[in-house]
């Protein structure tokens, strides 16, 4: 019996270690506050994760016919704002649905994924441990890289808790105080989002370096930092709008921070290893917004919003400071031309190198 138990957690290792997270989770959250059990907060719990749950569902279907689709967030996305937007024109949510729907179908059929071979049960756990082995070797031997994933760790555990707390400070102060409150977030959401998408598309045009992706990143650090501080401690709904502004180049989703950090690999790295130091990234991502959220969270629910917001200022500042320090001078043994011998350069054959001694070779 044992035996077949073993070989059961070692076929399905994804689902329970998930499953195992999931309890603990329960168990941590059960103990640090007597409100996460009770009928509101679950209900509350329900209803965020439902979209989730009924993407979650559709998405098994696909994979178990062997299949995938990557743009299902996106059409989430796109599916949830058309719903609102229609709603609030007065369309009755049955025909809503039945138009979601329909959209849903047209971009399956117009955009098509191909279909991917289910991988070997017994060789998830080998390749995903061989992928994270390789993705600390390239880090430990750039030291570039490195530092931007420690920085890409805090800018997410700090931007978790910015967005766990942005509503409930915003009530707080009074915003959105009236007959519509979800028009009013809905406007301050689109318009940091159009700051964002600004501001990435100014800096954009003028990248014709690392260097240029580097201090883009800094400077978006230090106006979240301000931001941040400046909406933590806001006396009214008017200053803490304009922190959010500020801060929604560091911390709003598909902000220049992010999008600079992509470019920054992309052209720091070559075709060889992209792939590995983006799920190093993508790693660093959950576990800041794991780690750091939770602690975030806890400080929240002890000291108050303004000083867990503090916090996430903090964070965000130490990321801008490892990033600064993430310069040509700081790059480790791993660099073309250094003096650490073949391990280095074994180690990094496929990153680019700008320096003027790789040049000259």
């Amino acid at each position: 019996m044992s035996r077949r138990l073993r070989q059961l957690a070692h076929d399905n290792g994804g689902v329970a270690s998930i499953t195992v997270f999931f309890a603990l989770m329960v168990l941590l959250f059960s103990l640090i506050t007597s409100t996460f059990l009770t009928e509101g907060n679950l209900l509350n719990i329900l209803r965020q994760i439902a979209p989730l749950m009924i993407v979650a569902v559709a998405m098994t279907f696909v994979i178990t016919t062997a299949g995938i689709d990557l743009s299902v967030g996106s059409v989430l996305a796109l599916v949830n704002a058309l719903a609102a937007i229609s709603l609030q024109a007065g369309i009755p949510w049955p025909l809503v649905v039945v138009l979601m729907l329909a959209l849903g179908g047209v971009v399956a059929v117009r955009f098509p994924e191909r279909r991917v071979p289910a991988p070997d049960s017994r060789r998830r756990w080998r390749a995903g441990v061989s992928l994270l082995g390789a993705a600390l070797r390239l880090a430990r031997y750039d030291r570039e890289i490195l530092l931007v994933t420690a920085a890409w760790l805090f800018v997410n555990g700090g931007g978790e808790a910015y967005g766990r707390l942005l509503q409930k400070q915003l009530i707080g102060l009074g915003f959105g105080a009236g007959d519509h409150p979800v028009l009013w977030f809905t406007a301050l959401g689109l318009a940091t989002l159009a700051v964002g998408a600004v501001a990435v598309r100014v800096v954009e045009g003028r990248i014709d370096d690392e260097g240029v992706a580097r201090r883009a990143i800094v400077a978006c650090c230090a106006a979240g930092v301000v931001g941040l501080a400046l909406f933590a401690t806001a006396a009214d709904a008017r200053y803490a709008i304009a922190g959010v502004v500020l801060a929604a180049g560091a911390l709003s989703p598909g902000a220049v921070v992010r999008a600079m950090t992509e470019i920054w690999v992309n052209r720091r790295t070559t075709s060889g290893v992209r792939a590995t130091v983006h799920s190093l990234l993508s790693l660093a991502e959950h576990v800041g917004e794991i780690v750091f959220g939770t602690a975030l969270a806890a400080v929240a629910a002890a000291a108050g919003l303004t000083a867990s917001l503090l916090g996430a200022a903090a964070l965000l500042a130490l990321a801008g400071g490892l990033v600064t320090r993430a310069g040509p001078r700081a790059r480790g043994p791993g660099r073309r031309g250094s003096g650490e011998g073949r391990r280095g350069a074994r180690a990094r054959p496929a990153t680019r190198s700008t320096s003027p001694a790789s040049r000259r070779r």
